[in-house]
């Protein structure tokens, strides 16, 4: 009975996850709800807002600045995220700091609640946001822990402070401003970007025939990533992002890569290139024996950051555009990448700094446009003969090897 009592009281109590949306949002989850166990649970939410007069299951934006403080002799940060309502995307912009932060200091923690991140109507990103950071605190050896709001840091640590409540803002911009985000991370905070050691787990290889498969697959051949947004019937687009969030004519360009690609590996009759699609909005375009579709790898037992481990250690290159994908592969150590980013849905943009990860304006494995207010290769040849001249390494140690 007990027992019974428990379950339904846990199906009608309101999420806190909720309290962040806005009251068209909740009205939207009661009438036409696309996850039914929200359905009443945001009425609930609604009905508490009304009776308490906007008191009760409300955050309330502040627009102050955010806290922060960096004590040079602290032997502990914390990254606190109670309260952040920060989505997917921004959650990833923090992950390129991580490893500099577990070398820099003894103990590294992140501090979460039930609102740190943003609720999302279609899709729970925020089971993907633990999956990363539960791999993530085994890879770089920081501590995960739920706080209430009201308990305070330990004495002379370190720390920084994001809250949708209390202040996200730095110089009157959001933390993740492009204008402002080298400035704060990088000269402020005096932060390192760097790549993600993502690699595949043995076990799972062990455990998952399917991933072992999969892993050789991708392991003989050498294998480009190609993940660019083509939506031509709107399946998950609206009609603006057809292409994506790049122009047609960097479309156009991108698109030429690839069918040239296709080309050359037909007319030379090349057996061992493997060409992995990974992204569900990667709909339209033409695939041969030689594409892996990679676009619901869920299906092969593996979260997201066990698929970035996966790419990231039998990989070669990346093609493709702006977006999360984008981000989290740049984010892979091993990979090269030809990134189309331009900011052409972005009106006033003056740089690529929240769309690309910091680091990669370093990198030379391709001369971009005018970085780092985009990313768009020089020509098509240079992609093209880049990605064979690594083929023909490639090849060479196969040979070596045998």
């Amino acid at each position: 009975m007990k027992n019974n009592l428990k379950t339904i009281f846990d199906l009608i109590k309101p999420s806190k996850n909720l309290y962040q949306c806005r009251n068209k949002l909740l009205i939207k989850n009661l009438l036409f709800p696309i996850l039914k166990e929200n359905q009443l649970k945001s009425f609930l939410v609604l009905f508490l807002r009304f009776f308490s007069l906007g008191l009760l299951c409300h955050l309330k934006e502040s627009k102050e600045n955010l806290k922060f403080h960096i004590n040079e002799d602290s032997k502990l940060f914390i990254l606190d995220l109670r309260e952040a309502v920060i989505d997917f995307h921004n959650f990833l912009i923090f992950t390129q700091f991580f490893p500099s932060l577990s070398k820099k200091y003894q103990t590294f923690e992140i501090w979460v609640d039930d609102n740190s991140f943003r609720y999302n109507e279609y899709k729970n990103f925020v089971e993907e946001i633990y999956d990363l950071l539960n791999y993530l605190s085994k890879l770089y050896n920081f501590q995960l822990y739920r706080k209430n709001k009201s308990e305070t840091y330990h004495n002379n640590s370190s720390f920084l402070k994001i809250s949708y409540t209390e202040g996200y803002y730095y110089k009157n911009k959001p933390f993740s401003d492009y204008e402002f985000i080298y400035d704060f991370f990088i000269n402020e905070l005096k932060f390192q970007s760097t790549p993600i050691e993502y690699s595949l787990d043995q076990k799972l290889e062990e455990k998952f025939l399917e991933i072992k498969s999969l892993k050789n697959v991708l392991k003989k051949n050498f294998t480009i990533i190609f993940y660019p947004t083509f939506d031509k019937f709107l399946k998950y687009e609206k009609k603006s992002r057809t292409y994506g969030v790049i122009s047609k004519e960097n479309f156009n360009l991108m698109e030429n890569i690839y069918l040239d690609l296709l080309k050359i590996i037909e007319n030379n009759n090349i057996q061992n290139i493997k060409i992995v699609l990974f992204n569900k909005k990667s709909l339209n375009w033409p695939i041969n024996d030689h594409c892996v579709d990679l676009r619901n790898f869920e299906n092969y037992n593996l979260n997201f950051p066990n698929i970035l481990g996966l790419l990231n250690d039998n990989c070669n290159w990346t093609i493709g555009s702006e977006g999360t994908i984008a981000y989290s592969l740049v984010m892979c150590s091993k990979l090269k990448h030809a990134l189309f980013v331009d900011n052409s849905h972005w009106e006033g943009t003056l740089n690529s700094n929240t769309t690309v990860p910091l680091f990669y304006y370093n990198r030379e494995e391709i001369e971009y446009k005018n970085k780092p207010y985009q990313y768009i290769p020089k020509s098509k040849d240079e992609v093209l003969n880049k990605i064979f001249k690594d083929y023909e390494i490639f090849c060479n140690k196969k040979v070596n090897l045998n």
